[in-house]
């Protein structure tokens, strides 16, 4: 079941509203009980097992055993027993997601690599002493709460934990608001790039250097629109039961270096990998050189969670060289200003072409049509009935660069925005979001 279903829609959002409202009785401020973060359990458990329930097998088992490793740790007073416990937990959580992302005979269960990261960091601040005391039903609501699960915000345990107990009610208007403007940048935005993305991606089409200049710039605003569309709706439906979740995305595209970059893109994952990796790994605090190295090794980490294919391994490569020339390259690479924009554009871009190609040898073709292509023109043919794709477009090129933060709050203009949205949903073939597949 996903966000864009029918049966999400109109049923199982409604329904689960009703229960989670019924769930807290009369409410009338505080803490957020353990019988209402029950339900939302519970309302989970059915969201995720909708259409495939073996799915819950491999999330109940792994976020358990999470949960015993955390109680023993707490319990325990012995460095090398702590040690131990947090080793065997990350080592679990590895395995389970190098089995299935590596797996050709199993189909990836959607939101492991979200969850098994939530829950991982749940026991690795037990083990820093960040969390000093454990809920059951706080650490089921916690791992266990709908709009985020599928595929984030990745969120913290004590964020939530803090929320459990200054609980501050629904925010129905408010969620609505921010749902509908995802939804809107889902299936106006992102699904009419998609109709170009074939223009670099397919070899038939991708004859020309201009045809895939197209489609790799359609493809860089395809995933911009598909993952912070996601987010915006996932967090609104957060809002609706009253929870906040952190933001996922802000303005990546306009960022005047590839750390800023980092700062604004898949925000969620950005921090997480920086405090339980490259933290982990020492940070800068141990000289140039070695810092260099942590910053590889993180990117190239945060490439691998994607998936297991070389593409997913060569992009996490990319950034991480390019974010280590930026920090030490003799006068930087990225000087601020607008040529700074372009060149972070650029990286980011080029980078899309090892992220969306299917095998290396298909990503050098591209880069190869890109850099000696001889043509520069585009079959007229090409862009017969896309008007409205087109149009599209152009709409979401200006609003991406130019009027983003614009009606941002405005809850008539996301009424319009979602009404919209809903004819293109219920029109048109759907497009699976594309971070489902990680």
């Amino acid at each position: 079941m996903f966000f864009t279903d029918a049966v999400f829609l109109f049923y199982f959002f409604p329904a689960a509203m009703v229960a989670h409202r019924l769930a807290l009785g009369r409410y009338c401020g505080g803490t957020f009980s353990a019988p209402a973060r029950i339900v939302l359990f519970l309302a989970t458990l059915v969201f995720y097992g909708w259409s495939h329930h073996w799915w819950l097998l491999p999330f109940l088992g792994s976020v358990l055993l999470d949960y015993a490793w955390a109680t023993m740790l707490l319990r325990s007073r012995t460095p090398q027993l702590r040690r131990a416990l947090v080793s065997l937990s990350v080592l679990q959580n590895l395995a389970l997601l190098a089995y299935f992302k590596y797996s050709s005979s199993i189909a990836l269960p959607v939101g492991i690599s979200f969850y098994t990261f939530e829950s991982l960091s749940f026991v690795i601040d037990v083990y820093r002493g960040k969390i000093k005391e454990l809920g059951f039903s706080s650490f089921l609501g916690f791992i266990g709460m709908f709009p985020r699960f599928v595929a984030g915000p990745i969120t913290r345990y004590s964020d939530i934990a803090r929320q459990f107990q200054n609980y501050g009610g629904m925010e129905l208007e408010k969620g609505l608001t921010l749902f509908f403007r995802g939804l809107f940048l889902k299936v106006v935005f992102a699904d009419h790039f998609a109709i170009f993305t074939p223009y670099a991606f397919e070899p038939l089409l991708a004859q020309s250097r201009l045809a895939v200049c197209v489609g790799v710039s359609a493809y860089a605003m395809q995933i911009y629109f598909d993952f912070s569309g996601y987010s915006l709706m996932a967090i609104g439906l957060g809002q609706c039961l009253g929870f906040s979740f952190p933001g996922n995305f802000d303005r990546p595209y306009l960022a005047t270096s590839l750390t800023d970059y980092w700062r604004r893109w898949h925000q969620s994952l950005s921090f997480w990998l920086r405090d339980y990796v490259y933290i982990s790994l020492g940070g800068n605090r141990h000289g140039r050189v070695r810092t260099a190295v942590n910053v590889f090794i993180t990117m190239l980490l945060g490439g691998m969670w994607h998936g297991p294919g070389w593409t997913f391994i060569a992009w996490g490569c990319w950034h991480g060289l390019f974010l280590c020339l930026e920090k030490f390259a003799p006068g930087g690479v990225f000087k601020g200003g607008m040529t700074s924009r372009i060149k972070v554009l650029g990286v980011a871009w080029l980078g899309w072409v090892l992220f969306r190609a299917n095998t290396l040898r298909q990503a050098a073709g591209i880069y190869n049509v890109l850099l000696f292509g001889g043509s520069v023109s585009l079959q007229p043919e090409l862009l017969k009935g896309h008007v409205v794709g087109l149009l599209a477009a152009a709409a979401g090129i200006i609003y991406c660069f130019f009027m983003e933060n614009c009606f941002a709050s405005s809850r008539a203009f996301a009424a319009v925005l979602g009404f919209v949205a809903l004819i293109f949903l219920f029109s048109s073939q759907q497009i699976q979001f594309i971070y489902f597949r990680f």
